[in-house]
């Protein structure tokens, strides 16, 4: 199957999630361990891409490619130095990256050592560039983007071109150029673990939206940071995710669970949601098997959004969404990664407000989300 999944961060410092504890070069490395105590076989942590701080002051080196990185069995594992701290021309503080899993009851160690005279580890990373004047085209082995340099002169303009290795899926829009001033893009990350693109946009009466998109290595995903001042509710603003080549069959949302249907065995034994909604023969008596629930609006709007809490159990405000076709074998997925960090600063009690959230639109010939 072929999967594209989106991870929110929204309204966060980049790299805010890392590790506060701060490791100390002693002696000749750093050593980092990782232990699963539960032991629970059905519980497992997949790869992830981990940060932690490092005070490399005594390795004294100015080079960041100067270290190596190696597990338990002494194999040398992809590593990148971001946040650097220079002092006198050397390095004295970063943010050490690397990507790693944690079957169920095991252990990781890894050491962060001198490189000394061995040559550089052979690059096995699946990052990938092919730039040119106006856009960069860059891959990690699962997704692919093409970066635009340059806004076109279309209402729609096409920000990025978002797809896998083999085909394009889907355009990152942005609806209106009214009132902007300014567009800049760059790439300000790159290495062997992940690259990042700096986008920032600026309207008129000082109001700026910045989007951050980080490309990770191996991973089938692409995690996005917003941040915005100067707007208020009013303004509307908001960009387009508009899958104009991927034509979804199925909708699914955790909370949204549907009866079992006892005829079918395995995956045909849950009444999956269309994207359409379900076709109830009459109004059920509890959610989500009421027409308000299941019932798309006439504009396409989908009856739930991405938001960050409601204080009950919701069947609207949802954390995380999938979207899936039988027929091509695709999916494309969204989900907030860091709650605590989606800044609402209307401090809503009840639930998050809808202004913020992102709105899912589909047509017959178009699947569409709506990033406020």
């Amino acid at each position: 199957m072929i999967r594209l999944m989106f991870v929110f961060f929204m309204f966060i410092p980049l790299f805010a999630s890392a590790s506060t504890k701060w490791y100390k070069w002693n002696e000749d490395k750093i050593s980092i361990e990782l232990k699963d105590y539960l032991n629970i076989s059905e519980m497992k942590w997949p790869i992830t891409l981990l940060r932690y701080k490092v005070d490399i002051a005594n390795a004294r080196v100015s080079d960041p490619k100067s270290f190596e990185l190696i597990d338990e069995t002494g194999k040398s594992i992809s590593y990148q130095l971001t946040d650097l701290e220079m002092d006198k021309g050397l390095i004295s503080k970063a943010t050490l990256c690397f990507l790693s899993d944690l079957p169920s009851g095991t252990t990781r160690k890894f050491q962060l050592v001198l490189r000394g005279d061995k040559p550089l580890s052979t690059n096995s990373s699946h990052l990938k560039i092919r730039s040119s004047a106006f856009s960069d085209v860059v891959s990690n082995g699962q997704v692919r983007l093409e970066i635009n340099k340059k806004l076109s002169s279309d209402d729609r303009a096409i920000i990025v071109k978002l797809g896998n290795n083999t085909m394009w899926l889907g355009n990152l829009l942005l609806p209106e150029r009214e009132n902007l001033t300014d567009y800049q893009v760059m790439k300000t990350i790159d290495g062997d673990v992940f690259w990042e693109y700096h986008f920032r946009f600026c309207f008129e009466g000082s109001k700026k939206y910045d989007l951050r998109l980080r490309l990770i290595d191996g991973m089938d995903y692409v995690e996005m940071d917003e941040s915005m001042v100067g707007f208020n509710k009013d303004d509307q603003l908001s960009l387009i995710l508009d899958w104009n080549n991927f034509k979804p069959e199925i909708r699914y949302c955790p909370t949204r669970a549907s009866q079992i249907n006892k005829e079918g065995k395995g995956y045909t034994n849950y009444q999956w949601e269309p994207i359409e909604g379900l076709s109830l023969k009459k109004d059920g008596d509890s959610h989500p098997k009421t027409n308000v629930d299941q019932r798309n609006k006439e504009d396409g709007m989908l009856p739930f959004r991405l938001s960050s809490y409601h204080n009950w159990m919701t069947w609207w405000r949802l954390h995380t969404a999938a979207f899936w076709s039988e027929k091509t074998d695709q999916s494309i997925g969204i989900y907030i990664n860091d709650f605590e960090k989606w800044k609402d600063p209307s401090y809503p009690l009840w639930g998050s407000k809808e202004y913020l959230s992102v709105e899912y639109y589909y047509k017959t010939d178009s699947f569409i989300g709506s990033i406020h």
